[in-house]
């Protein structure tokens, strides 16, 4: 016991002196421990392409961000942020029409998240990836990766929940200075990316890249009629 108390305070020091509703030491410490729990199933989860290990640590409102995603790969429509749009064009050369009639959310972000990236430098960044600065609250918490990024935690039915809208946004800052510095379109940039050897060469591949192409071309026009 004489161990846990310095730990305790320790804790309250750090974590909750910005809190809204104080937690009790015990209950500060139980969530500080299952939070670094779920954002290392997380990392994980990036790291080994895992992605029923993603799909089961996030909280509802990532998980809805994916089921729009899905309708718009069902309805084949190419729209939204840059993010968005590369996530929908991925899904349908990743997915038959057989497979969209009858593929649920949860398979969904598995299929994407085991055909992602992840070559040496990535590992690099992940592995050295720690959560730090957390301030927990009764239902959320916050805290940072590499001392600037934001990370978000929810706890949902008694279970914390990571929120990966932080990295979309990041993502999306990402692909729009590429676009910028490479003077390109919206429908340049994606049909670039989306012909690099990780697409191409990737076997699991099972639409025929034109007709992406094509949708990516008439969303493009779509939108611009209609400005």
């Amino acid at each position: 016991m004489k161990k846990i108390i310095p730990f305790l305070l320790v804790l309250m020091l750090v974590v909750s002196c910005q809190n809204k509703k104080t937690l009790d030491p015990v209950a500060l410490a139980e969530a500080y421990d299952e939070i670094n729990i779920v954002y290392d199933k997380i990392n994980s989860a990036l790291l080994n392409k895992n992605g029923t290990l993603l799909y089961d640590n996030l909280d509802q409102e990532s998980i809805a961000h994916y089921e729009a995603i899905l309708a718009n790969v069902k309805a084949k429509n190419i729209e939204g942020t840059l993010v968005e749009q590369m996530n929908i064009a991925t899904g349908l050369l990743l997915l038959s029409d057989e497979d969209l009639q009858t593929i649920d959310t949860k398979k969904f972000v598995e299929t994407l998240f085991l055909n992602s990236a992840v070559d040496d430098k990535k590992i690099e960044v992940l592995s050295s990836a720690v959560l730090a600065n957390l301030k927990i609250e009764e239902y959320e918490a916050t805290g940072t990766i590499f001392g600037m990024q934001p990370a978000h935690f929810f706890k949902e039915d008694g279970q914390w929940k990571y929120s990966m809208l932080d990295s979309r946004r990041i993502s999306e800052t990402v692909l729009r200075d590429a676009q910028k510095a490479n003077n390109m379109t919206s429908k340049e940039l994606l049909i670039m990316l989306l012909s690099t050897n990780e697409f191409t060469t990737n076997p699991n591949i099972k639409r025929d890249f034109t007709e992406v192409f094509n949708l990516i071309q008439e969303e493009i026009q779509v939108r611009a009629d209609k400005a």
